[in-house]
């Protein structure tokens, strides 16, 4: 928080990792936005520039609730994915609601090796995706595994209950959903999984467009489990 040649370090590895445990953060209520801001502008969303994950009545979304969320990309709805996601945890004494983080880079490079055509499909193939509430409406269209202009990966866009009713070439559904299910079994293996339970002090930085993040299931009767989160570009 204090010196810069330790924060390029970190950006430097969080660039190379995709992913990264900060430990000892205060746990004080936006505390996260004060970390986030170390580097960048907030970004906003529906779900506000600092969100709440715990366990709630009528909510807008699987992450507040206390079921079992498989692993995803946010904002997957939205023209452009943020690219950095915090999740600072103030307290967990719930019983279960481990985390988990995928490098959906080394996925894609499964998929790519061992199913070479539907790697193809998920590269070429734009899908729509859309988040849907009382207040918000919002829909965007491209493939789940997005390259750049020389090739390279550039985002991953997975969330299978924001995947709008697909819209593409009736020829190309049933290998669509061919590779979708090949690439959806190479992400629920546990080789690929890092699995943790967060600490309370302990913030999870990742980039969100190569790393897909989920929790396990967790009862909400054996304790609090309070996260809160933001985004930044």
């Amino acid at each position: 928080m204090t010196r810069d040649e330790s924060l390029l370090q970190w950006l430097m590895l969080l660039r190379q990792y995709g992913l990264s445990i900060i430990r000892d953060v205060p746990t004080e209520p936006g505390m996260v936005l004060k970390l986030a801001e170390r580097i960048n502008f907030l970004r906003n969303s529906n779900f506000g520039v600092l969100f709440n994950v715990e366990s709630m009545p009528d909510p807008n979304s699987l992450a507040y609730t206390a079921v079992k969320l498989n692993a995803h990309t946010d904002l997957v709805s939205r023209e452009a994915q943020p690219g950095l996601q915090f999740l600072h945890c103030l307290v967990f004494g719930a019983t279960g609601g481990e985390s988990i983080l995928i490098d959906g880079f080394a996925v894609a490079e499964r998929l790519k090796a061992a199913h070479p055509d539907d790697y193809e499909i998920l590269t070429t193939v734009p899908v729509c995706f859309r988040y849907q509430d009382k207040s918000t409406d919002v829909m965007a269209k491209f493939p789940i595994i997005r390259l750049d202009s020389d090739g390279n990966y550039f985002e991953i866009r997975y969330s299978p209950q924001l995947l709008a009713p697909l819209d593409i070439d009736p020829h190309l559904v049933r290998p669509f959903y061919r590779a979708y299910q090949n690439f959806t079994l190479l992400l629920r293996a546990a080789e690929f999984e890092y699995r943790f339970k967060l600490q309370p002090g302990d913030c999870e930085v990742f980039d969100n467009r190569r790393v897909l993040h989920g929790r396990a299931e967790f009862d909400p009767q054996s304790g609090p489990r309070h996260l809160q989160g933001c985004y930044i570009d």
